[in-house]
């Protein structure tokens, strides 16, 4: 006799564990099954986190972003939202409640015509709030659910902010440290000059001021939402933060500015500023020097108090921020609609260095290959970019950026890129970017200390980027500091469930440690949440389940050797990965073959071939050395 149950198109098949619609198998994991069928069996009721983590979790201890992750993934197979909850919805503070009419099935198989569910022997029969069902068939659904698996919970510790690192320098007096959050519009259509505006703001008061200016990416967090002063200084660590508004009006630009300071030490300071829309770029100016003139009691970092025009023409600066708008949304189809804008206001100015640099920073991150463009063409654009920016201004400190990760990826040439990177920070070094991909090259050749060093300073400069903090636990992780780097990985899942880096990482980490089941929690995480993003087809995520089910298997019937077997059958078809899978195997040759193929096809990962815990057990071979000489070690 089979249990099902039913609700709105869906079947939950408690004896094949499986969710179906319409009769259609639907991809969900163990822990999505198990957090469902909890729900249902509650149909109509609050069931708080606390019942979640005791009844999927075992008691284990761990945060609310495994559950969030979990029921964001569920949302996603159900075509639910939560804003307009028709299956799970959210309840603050508490928990979340089946809202969808319930009702159960017993059969022997047979389906109902136009339901794919059961007849036969069926009892169906409808769940209300007064007609909940007994306690017999509650608690057979919880067993079935409770049965199906054994979860290890990933474990995430709560999560305090820290005092950053503050860079030398700073301001004795006055403002020491400043977040200019994303200034308003009331206008949609002006968005792009709002956030052209405060990028320019910010970018302006690093070069003439002492303080430590937090970067856009921290800064934009903030966007879209109601906050309190107290909160953004708590989050970013941060004395004065800066708001404004922008008002567009028969072409000229209002901008009105408040900056409060921490704990009332001194009263809000509040301006307001007027320019033409062909003076873009002066307002922005007048806004850092005002804020920096007033606020700030000395210079910083010995640049031009008074940075040059980037371009003599107003509609190139417009068209310029417009391409850097779509370009920092940072998704693919945005990032390639910014390089029309770029082109076409290097059109408007053939001598804009700025703009050449925004088309090298999109060319270096875009995927063209639908446009007919291989990653060697992409990367030769790029190189050409910010190569023609440096010869109209060889000050631009970003611009020596690019070509540094380019020179790293691309190029494997560790010394040309290490230049790149340190021209960049000799002229910008409050860049978090250039801070950020210097300290990935430095634990790229196993130069810890200095690469946590550089690590500290971005994070200081943007402290809510999740990159920064999931990279600089990757470095203690190759660095086989395998605690701290759970620890920091810990602290970034608290901060968004949904990054599902954080749990690559992760379980990578646990994976060195030999805490293999733990690193499959990791990853079927990950698979979750990249899921619940919208970033995996149902199809694909169907397949990674059946992946992740591999390895379990593999594991239960033979320990690491079944896991590491399966990860040879069913795992990620790269070779660099391959390679992995049969190190772990004691297979070297095998290991040396794939290592080979990932080098002529010019793997990028092969740049963390002389640090990859993975593969220590070739180390003591003669042909790794060899290898990592051909490579650029």
């Amino acid at each position: 006799m089979a249990e099902v149950v039913l609700f709105g198109e869906f079947e939950l098949d408690l004896s094949d564990e499986v969710l179906r619609q319409n009769g259609i198998k639907l991809p969900i994991n163990r822990r999505m099954f198990q957090v469902l069928c909890l729900l249902v069996e509650r149909s109509g009721d609050v069931v708080t986190k606390a019942e979640f983590f005791e009844k999927v979790w075992g008691g284990s201890f761990v945060e609310d972003n495994n559950l969030t992750v979990t029921v964001t993934a569920l949302r996603k197979v159900l075509g639910d939202a939560a804003k307009d909850a028709k299956f799970i919805e959210n309840i603050p503070r508490k928990g979340y409640r089946f809202v969808a009419p319930v009702s159960f099935a017993e059969s022997t198989g047979a389906k109902i015509p136009g339901r794919n569910a059961f007849t036969g022997n069926e009892i169906v029969k409808p769940v209300s709030a007064t007609d909940r069902p007994n306690a017999k068939r509650s608690g057979r659904i919880l067993a079935v659910a409770m049965g199906a698996c054994l979860i290890t919970a990933i474990t995430i510790a709560a999560f305090a902010y820290g005092r950053l690192l503050k860079l030398p320098g700073q301001v004795p007096k006055g403002i020491d440290s400043v977040a200019i959050l994303p200034f308003l519009s009331s206008d949609p259509d002006e968005e792009y000059l709002a956030e052209g505006l405060t990028d320019t703001v910010t970018r302006s008061l690093r070069q003439i001021s002492g303080a430590r200016v937090i970067d856009r990416n921290s800064s934009f967090q903030f966007k879209d939402r109601t906050v309190d002063a107290a909160e953004v200084r708590q989050q970013l660590d941060v004395r004065s933060v800066v708001t404004g508004r922008l008002e567009v009006s028969d072409d000229m630009l209002t901008v009105t500015i408040e900056v409060s300071n921490a704990s009332g030490e001194v009263e809000s300071w509040r301006r307001e500023f007027r320019r033409s829309k062909e003076e873009t770029f002066a307002l922005a100016q007048d806004i850092a020097h005002s804020i920096s003139q007033d606020l700030v009691s000395r210079p910083g970092n010995g640049q031009s108090a008074n940075p040059a025009r980037p371009t003599k023409d107003p509609e190139a600066y417009d068209l310029y921020l417009r391409g850097r708008h779509l370009w920092n949304k940072r998704s693919n189809p945005n990032i390639a609609k910014s390089i029309e804008f770029f082109r076409a206001a290097i059109d408007r100015d053939p001598t804009f260095a700025k703009a050449y640099v925004g088309l090298g920073k999109a060319y270096a991150l875009a995927s063209l290959k639908g446009q007919g463009i291989s990653d060697d063409e992409r990367i030769v654009l790029a190189d050409g970019a910010v190569n023609r920016a440096l010869e109209i201004d060889d000050s631009i400190g970003e611009a020596y950026a690019v070509i540094g990760i380019n020179r790293v990826y691309h190029d494997w040439d560790f010394a040309g890129a290490e230049t790149a990177f340190k021209r960049a920070i000799e002229l910008e070094p409050t860049d978090a970017t250039s801070q950020h991909w210097y300290a990935e090259l430095l634990a790229m050749r196993g130069e810890f200390d200095e690469s946590y060093r550089h690590y500290d300073i971005a994070l200081s400069l943007d402290p809510l980027s999740l990159p920064i903090r999931t990279d600089t636990a990757f470095a203690h992780y190759v660095a086989r500091d395998y605690d701290t780097s759970i620890a920091l990985l810990e602290k970034a899942a608290y901060m968004d469930p949904q990054y599902w880096r954080t749990f690559e990482f992760m379980a990578e980490t646990y994976r060195s440690m030999g805490m293999l089941d733990m690193s499959v929690n990791s990853i079927e995480t990950r698979f979750a949440a990249e899921f619940g993003n919208g970033e995996l087809s149902p199809a694909d995520y169907s397949k990674l389940l059946r992946y992740t089910a591999d390895l379990r298997k593999g594991l239960s019937a033979d320990g690491a050797t079944g896991y590491w077997r399966s990860e040879v059958r069913s795992g990620d078809p790269s070779p660099f990965y391959k390679a992995v899978a049969y190190s772990k195997l004691g297979e070297n040759d095998k290991a040396f073959e794939y290592l080979e193929i990932a080098f002529s096809q010019h793997y990028s990962g092969m740049v963390w071939l002389k640090v990859a815990p993975d593969l220590d057990e070739l180390h003591s071979d003669p042909r790794f050395t060899q290898l990592m000489k051909r490579v650029g070690f």
